[in-house]
């Protein structure tokens, strides 16, 4: 980060001209010699008679001061990083380890038949943000944010196993509204790749997500992944309400809005968009207008419509091989291929449509916390699937669609000041303390389709995060895996015998999962 520097060559020569000016009064009638006095052996009738430096002492200063500014200037080159604009650097990186009843496939793919336990480093982010703009009056700033994460890969097209440095989040955002006290309502444009504004978990950072994995509906819909767009995110201070407590540094904005075009194909700002649809996404959050006091603060309740449109393909059904049987030179019969069998092609037949809607409450009001997700979604399919004949009449009557559903239900409890923004407020001379403690319940629900019965997947957890310093938790979940399902679903595989369920069967396995999170 780039600073002001003391400007010692001033200072010293503003210095050494005071020093030289109280030397030339301090001068003897010419031919007189002047004597060097050492004021730790001027007696009392002598000490209150001012005492004046001589040429050497004023030597001796410049000769310091000059040898600070070296050792100073030299010391910033070296140890200090230069920007052209003000920078932020955070860090923040996870060990895991988990130990699951099923076993589980190695990293490369290859069956590990006898492996239940596994460690991993699941994430390892580095964060940048500053400002591009800096407005003192109102506080209308320019900033920018940028994270990339060291996460591991799946070998695929290109890509071997192992971490590959990814981009997270590459965007600017401006702040339209006056932004300088608790008071004043917020209005922010963010432009470029980021996190989408749905819910409350997906939105959730690494510092507060209760849980070390993200709840079904998350990943299954996709809301975990970044996506390249604009967006328009604030909130509303209605004046008279009690929403804003200084002297606890609380700010409980009425109504909290968003507002979001994205391009849709994901965390893929290089690609260029393969249709002219893009994805809409609106949020509003209500929360009760209290004070800080009230058994209702923090009290708030959401709603979120997502609406994706997306390419739909169908594939041919293919030509076999054409063959026939003839008879060789020994008289013996010989199959012979006469064309070979030809793939079906791939065509596009229109555009599909996702629209994914989501309910959350959230009451945080220390020490007890809940909260309460429910996101349903409707996603447009091929009925036949890759044996459909391509063209787009063929694609309308055969269109159909997806129905799921997902909720999350999670309980909180925290021992200590983590999250009391007041005292978090406070100067500490050490680390972090008093240590904070939160364990937490959690139960989580996906049923992948709403019309087929009996096919939920149920996951039970309860652990406990410890916060012992200021960017440092460790986390413990223990969890129960509750799968029901039709006949021929597939749930895992031991010593190469795949398991099946009925419709009245039920399968169970159980998980515990640890993690130390730390950063910077």
């Amino acid at each position: 980060m780039s600073r002001s520097r003391f400007p010692v060559r001033a200072a010293i020569s503003l210095l050494v001209a005071s020093l030289a000016a109280t030397a030339t009064k301090a001068q003897a009638p010419e031919g007189t010699a002047q004597p060097v006095k050492d004021s730790s052996f001027t007696t009392t009738a002598d000490s209150t008679k001012p005492q004046y430096a001589t040429i050497d002492d004023i030597i001796g200063v410049q000769q310091a001061l000059q040898s600070y500014e070296f050792t100073d200037g030299r010391t910033y080159t070296l140890n200090t990083a230069n920007t052209a604009r003000p920078l932020g650097l955070d860090g923040t990186f996870q060990e895991r380890g988990t130990w699951s009843q099923a076993r589980v496939n190695s990293a490369n793919g290859s069956p590990a038949w006898h492996k239940h336990f596994d460690i991993t480093t699941p994430n390892a982010i580095i964060s940048y943000g500053g400002q591009l703009y800096i407005d003192y009056e109102e506080g209308k700033n320019l900033n920018y944010y940028v994270d990339f994460d060291a996460a591991p890969t799946a070998a695929g097209v290109g890509v071997s196993n192992g971490d590959a440095l990814q981009l997270l989040d590459a965007y600017v955002y401006y702040n339209v509204l006056r932004n300088l006290a608790l008071e004043d309502s917020k209005l922010q444009i963010e432009v470029g790749q980021q996190v989408l504004p749905f819910g409350l978990e997906p939105q959730t950072t690494q510092e507060f997500k209760p849980t070390i994995l993200y709840a079904q509906w998350v990943t299954n819909f996709g809301l975990s992944s970044r996506q390249v767009g604009a967006s328009i995110q604030g909130d509303v201070i209605a004046p008279g309400l009690p929403q804003v407590d200084y002297g606890y540094n609380y700010r409980g904005p009425l109504l909290q809005y968003a507002l979001g075009v994205y391009d849709g194909d994901g965390a893929q700002g290089d690609v260029v968009d393969n249709n002219d649809a893009k994805d809409l996404l609106a949020r509003a959050v209500f929360t009760v207008p209290t004070d800080y006091h009230s058994w209702l603060r923090q009290l708030a309740i959401g709603g979120t419509y997502y609406r994706q449109w997306y390419n739909l393909s169908a594939t041919s059904a293919g030509t076999p091989a054409t063959t026939i049987v003839v008879r060789d030179t020994s008289g013996k019969l010989q199959t012979v291929t006469t064309k070979a069998a030809v793939a079906g092609a791939s065509t596009l037949v229109g555009l599909g449509d996702a629209q994914r809607f989501g309910v959350d409450v959230y009451y945080n009001h220390q020490p007890w916390g809940i909260d309460y997700e429910l996101a349903y979604g409707i996603t447009d399919t091929l009925q036949k699937g890759a044996s459909l004949a391509t063209g787009p009449t063929n694609w309308q009557n055969n269109r159909g669609e997806v129905k799921q559903l997902g909720q999350t239900l999670t309980l909180f409890y925290n021992w200590g000041e983590q999250f009391v923004k007041g005292y978090r407020a406070q100067g500490r001379f050490d680390d972090w303390w008093p240590l904070s403690i939160q364990p937490f319940l959690r139960w989580d629900r996906w049923d992948p389709n709403v019309d087929v019965h009996n096919d939920e997947i149920d996951v039970w957890s309860g652990g406990i995060n410890v916060f012992f310093a200021s960017t440092t938790k460790v986390q413990l979940d223990g969890n129960l895996t509750v799968r029901n399902g039709p006949a021929g679903v597939v749930y895992q595989q031991i010593a190469g015998v795949t398991s099946t369920a009925t419709p009245s069967s039920t399968r169970k396995v159980a998980g515990v999962q640890a993690q130390i999170q730390y950063g910077f």
